[in-house]
C-alpha cells in the first residue's frame, strides 16, 4: 500500500487498516510482477488470481513503513493504523516498534514460515516440518517478547490447514495467550505451482506464485471453523481473511467464529466503494433480526444458521418521507454513482431535494431520470384513474412535470462551474439525463449502487404516505429492477429517433 492508495481511503474512513508487510532489508529481484485471472483458462480454481512479483514491490522497509504510517495516521485520524513485518530470524521486531511507536496494533505474517523446501533422496520430511514448527513458534514467542502490551496479530499461512485440533495449535494459541493482547489472522493466500493447461490453443504454465481470491473461501471458513473453541478458550480473537469476496462470504465467516474480517479479497474483486454497498446489505440484515448493532447480529449468527445467510436481504419502511427513509435515501444521492429514477413528475421530489441533488451534481455525479411522456394518452388515462377527470386538472399536471424537468435542468447548469472543478485528472463529465416514457409505472423506483427503493403508487388516489421496500446489491431483485429501467430507457430513446445521443425533448 502506497501514499495515493492510503488517500483513497480517507472518505471511507474504515475501522482499521494494515499497511503493507515490511521486512528489514529488502533484497531486489529481477522478477516481473503477475496477475492472471484463471477463469475461464482453468476453471476448476474459478475466479481466482494466480499472483507472483518482486519482493521490493511486494515488501516495505523498516524506513518506508514508519514514513508510510505517518501519512497515514494524519490522513485516517480515526482509523486504527496496522504495521505488518514479516517472519524471520533476522527481524529486529523491537527497532521496527521504535520506529513506529503510532501504530495501533502489529501483525507478524508467517508467510513464508512453513514453506518447507523439497529436500533430496533419505530425508525425512516430517522431521523437516517438526523443525520448521519449532522455529515458527520461537519465532512467534520472539515477536510477542518484544511487543509486550501492544496489540498483536498472527497471520497464519495457509500451509498451515492441518493445525486445527492439533498438539501444535494448542502451543502456537497458549503463546498467544500469555502475552494477553494477541489474536490470530486466518489465512493468507496459498503457495502452489499450477500444473501446465491449454488455454487460446497454447500451453501455459504458472510456477511461483500464489493463488488469491475466492477459491480459498472455503479453506479460511475451515480453519475459522476449527480453531473457534480452542481461540474462545483463551479469549483469542479471530480475524478472517482471504477468499471473502460479498457479505454472504462475511456472515459465513462470522457465523464460523470470526471476531471481525480482513476486507483484501472483496476490494480486489470490488470497487472501493463497495464498502458503502456492504454496510447497507449488512444494516438489512440487523433490521431483518429486529436488532440494532451488528455486534448483537454477529453473536446471534450461529443460532440463525446458514438459511439466514441464504436469505435475501431486504428492507421495508413504512413511510417513504418519514426520516429514517430520507436519512438513508439522501445519503445515497450524495454518494451514489449511479442514480437512476423513474417518478410520475419528479416535482415533490425536487422541492425536497434540492439542497442534496445541488450537493450530487457539483461533486460530478450524474441523474437518469425517467418519467411520462405527458402528450400520450395513457398519461391523461392514470390521472383519471385517480380521479383527476377534468381538463384544466390534467393540463396543470402535465405542466408540473415540464416545469420539474426544467427545475433539474436548470439546477444542473447552476452547479456547472463547481463540478467541472471537482473533476479529476481523466475523469469527465457527468450527465443529466431525462428520458420521457410511454409506459404506465406502477410504483417509483430509485436505484443507486448499492440498493434499490421502489414504493408502491395507491390504488385509490395519488399523494399521500407510502411505503417503501429496499432490495440491496445482492438480491435478485435489484437485478431484475436495474434491467428493468435500463430497458424502459432504451425503449423511450427508440420511440424518440430525434434524441439519439443527447437528452430527449420535453412535453409540450
Amino acid at each position: 500500500m502506497n501514499e495515493a492508495a492510503i488517500k483513497g481511503w480517507k472518505e471511507i474512513q474504515p475501522a482499521a487498516l494494515t499497511l503493507k508487510t515490511s521486512k528489514k532489508i529488502v533484497v531486489a529481484e529481477e522478477k516481473k510482477s503477475l496477475r492472471e485471472k484463471l477463469y475461464p483458462a482453468v476453471t476448476r480454481h474459478g475466479k481466482s488470481f494466480y499472483c507472483d512479483g518482486p519482493k521490493q514491490e511486494e515488501l516495505l522497509t523498516y524506513e518506508n513503513t514508519a514514513a508510510l504510517l505517518k501519512v497515514a495516521k494524519e490522513t485516517l485520524p480515526k482509523t486504527l493504523i496496522g504495521v505488518s513485518v514479516i517472519s524471520g530470524a533476522d527481524e529486529d521486531y523491537g527497532q521496527l516498534r521504535g520506529l513506529t511507536t503510532a501504530a495501533d496494533l502489529y501483525e507478524l505474517n508467517l508467510k513464508y514460515s512453513f514453506r518447507i523446501p523439497r529436500t533430496g533422496a533419505g530425508t525425512a520430511f516430517l522431521v523437516g516440518a517438526s523443525d520448521h514448527f519449532k522455529a515458527l513458534l520461537a519465532e512467534v514467542t520472539r515477536f510477542c517478547a518484544a511487543l509486550p502490551g501492544s496489540a498483536v496479530f498472527i497471520k497464519i499461512p495457509r500451509e498451515l490447514q492441518w493445525l486445527p485440533g492439533t498438539a501444535e495449535a494448542a502451543q502456537l494459541l497458549d503463546v498467544l495467550a500469555e502475552h494477553g493482547r494477541a489474536g490470530v489472522i486466518l489465512t493468507n493466500s496459498l503457495k502452489i505451482d499450477l500444473a501446465p493447461f491449454i488455454h487460446e490453443g497454447q500451453e501455459q504454465t504458472l510456477v511461483g506464485g500464489v493463488l488469491c481470491g475466492e477459491a480459498l473461501f472455503d479453506g479460511t471458513i475451515q480453519m475459522i471453523a476449527g480453531l473457534d473453541e480452542e481461540c474462545a478458550r483463551r479469549s483469542i480473537p479471530i480475524i478472517a481473511s482471504a477468499g471473502m469476496v460479498d457479505e454472504q462470504h462475511l456472515l459465513h465467516a462470522f457465523r464460523a467464529g470470526a471476531a471481525a474480517a480482513q476486507l483484501c479479497t472483496t476490494f480486489d474483486y470490488n470497487r472501493r466503494g463497495f464498502y458503502e454497498t456492504l454496510r447497507s446489505a449488512l444494516t438489512a440484515r440487523i433490521y431483518m433480526q429486529g436488532l440494532k448493532t451488528f455486534d448483537e447480529f454477529r453473536k446471534r449468527l450461529p443460532e440463525l444458521g446458514i438459511a439466514a445467510i441464504q436469505q435475501e436481504p431486504i428492507s421495508y419502511f413504512e413511510r417513504f418521507w418519514g426520516q429514517e427513509m430520507q436519512s438513508n435515501i439522501r445519503d445515497d444521492i450524495r454518494r451514489s454513482e449511479v442514480m437512476d429514477v423513474v417518478v410520475m413528475s419528479g416535482a415533490t421530489l425536487f422541492e425536497r431535494w434540492k439542497d442534496v441533488l445541488k450537493q450530487r451534481f457539483a461533486k460530478n455525479l450524474g441523474l437518469r431520470l425517467l418519467i411520462p411522456n405527458v402528450t400520450t394518452d395513457s398519461y391523461a388515462a392514470i390521472q383519471r384513474s385517480w380521479g383527476v377527470i377534468h381538463e384544466t386538472q390534467i393540463a396543470a399536471r402535465r405542466s408540473r412535470v415540464t416545469e420539474a424537468r426544467q427545475r433539474y435542468e436548470r439546477l444542473w447548469e447552476e452547479t456547472r462551474e463547481e463540478r467541472l472543478k471537482s473533476i479529476g485528472p481523466g475523469e469527465s463529465e457527468a450527465k443529466l439525463e431525462i428520458v420521457p416514457h410511454d409506459q404506465i409505472p406502477f410504483y417509483s423506483c430509485y436505484i443507486f449502487d448499492d440498493n434499490a427503493y421502489v414504493s408502491p403508487y395507491p390504488f385509490v388516489r395519488a399523494g399521500g404516505e407510502v411505503p417503501v421496500y429496499v432490495f440491496f446489491r445482492s438480491s435478485r431483485e435489484y437485478e431484475r429492477l436495474v434491467g428493468e429501467v435500463s430497458q424502459l430507457r432504451e425503449v423511450a430513446h427508440q420511440m424518440q429517433p430525434s434524441a439519439a445521443g443527447a437528452v430527449p425533448p420535453a412535453g409540450p
